[in-house]
């Protein structure tokens, strides 16, 4: 049956089975299953938990409380599909003969009545019924979204992120970043001067959504403070990504891309923050208290509202309050 899967869905069954490991169980339950598609980050699964406000690290708990632990010394080669988990990969392989991909599985395990992933869904406060209606509609959208994203004959696409194709706002927040890690004495520019940079970028898209949810510039610094505090390196010459800036940057591609778009704004930078689901700015948002599937949601329909244009000028977002020049402290100049 899994020569029906793709490179996707396997990976996925092999995150399930490395979840079911790391809880001591000798069976790979619907509720492993389930974390294990959540590893996936640009997959339909953890998008659309998301955008309920559920991320990886809670879903993880919620997981262990539901189901606790299983104290089993089993080896992965000894793992075996739970009946659960074997009726939604046969679900999944009915509803999608040709190949099954990951977000297949995840529709198949919504619709699965009575299983532990749905009581682990139920337990967070989620309706099952309404999540795969959502599901079904982000999967649908997806594909045709594919299907029109399709390079025209002789467009030579890049198939990875270069700062080249960035717009003029998007590079002014990697300048914004750089400084913001000089200020602080850091040797990298990470993922949290990132968020900073996309803050103080004014005439972005990143900018307007991230102040109409509140999120305000020395909120973030208090927090990044706190969170990764002063760093005592200075560096000469231009400082490197980290690696996680390095991902989110590839990702804003990935994005942009399927957009049809040859450049990548600062809105497809925030995008790509979100995916990651790791390092210090999803730290300083998840402190926040923000519901980071309503904001992607935000930069995604202002992007749709101007299919052409990578960076929107006009983006109307309730409230969205302009933060003023002199609101940049000393130090963070580009």
């Amino acid at each position: 049956m899994l020569e029906k899967f793709s490179a996707g869905a396997i990976q996925a069954l092999n995150a399930a089975r490395e979840e079911a490991l790391r809880l001591e169980f000798n069976h790979v339950d619907v509720d492993h299953l389930l974390l294990g598609l959540a590893h996936e980050q640009r997959g339909l699964c953890l998008r659309v938990l998301q955008r309920h406000g559920v991320v990886s690290r809670r879903l993880r708990l919620a997981v262990e409380q539901c189901s606790g632990r299983g104290y089993s010394l089993a080896r992965q080669e000894d793992l075996v599909f739970a009946p659960g988990t074997i009726r939604v990969l046969s679900r999944a392989v009915v509803a999608r003969p040709r190949l099954v991909e990951s977000q297949d599985l995840f529709l198949a395990l919504l619709a699965e009545p009575d299983t532990a992933a749905q009581a682990v869904l139920m337990g967070l406060g989620l309706a099952v019924p309404a999540l795969l209606a959502e599901a079904k509609q982000l999967a649908g959208a997806a594909r045709e979204e594919a299907e029109a994203g399709t390079p025209e004959a002789g467009v030579v696409v890049p198939r990875h992120f270069s700062p080249r194709l960035l717009t003029p706002a998007a590079q002014s927040v990697l300048s914004y970043a750089e400084a913001a890690a000089r200020f602080f004495g850091h040797t990298v520019v990470g993922t949290e001067q990132l968020l900073t940079g996309l803050l103080y970028v004014h005439s972005g898209l990143a900018s307007k959504v991230l102040a109409a949810h509140g999120v305000e510039p020395l909120r973030v610094e208090a927090v990044a403070a706190r969170a990764i505090g002063r760093g005592s390196g200075t560096v000469s010459g231009r400082l490197t990504l980290s690696r996680w800036c390095e991902e989110v940057c590839e990702s804003a591609w990935g994005v942009a891309r399927k957009q049809g778009l040859a450049q990548v704004g600062t809105g497809h930078l925030l995008i790509g923050l979100l995916e990651l689901d790791v390092g210090g700015a999803l730290y300083i948002l998840d402190q926040l208290d923000l519901n980071l599937g309503q904001l992607r949601d935000d930069v995604e329909g202002a992007l749709a509202a101007a299919p052409d244009d990578p960076e929107p000028e006009e983006v109307t977002l309730g409230g969205f309050v302009p933060l003023d020049d002199d609101q940049v402290p000393e130090g963070f100049e580009a």
